[in-house]
């Protein structure tokens, strides 16, 4: 599992080097799906992240503790 499609390139990459046949005996899971994912060989398990909504719900947490109320319900977006 890698926690973005930078690490896991380098994981395929360090797999390759070790002679270890992905798809075979590695199965890779990352997160990001970053615009570069579809070129990332081979292809493989991807969680896309909805960061914007992550974001806001994080900033509002923060406003929300910083004025003593309580934060707002998690929402998916």
């Amino acid at each position: 599992m890698a926690a973005d499609d930078e690490i896991a390139v380098g994981g395929l990459a360090a797999a390759r080097t070790f002679g270890v046949p992905v798809s075979e005996r590695l199965r890779v899971v990352r997160f990001d799906d970053t615009p570069q994912a579809p070129w990332i060989t081979p292809l493989h398990t991807t969680v896309h992240q909805h960061l914007d909504g992550t974001g806001r719900m994080a900033a509002q947490t923060v406003v929300a503790m910083s004025s003593d109320t309580a934060p707002p319900p998690a929402t998916s977006t």
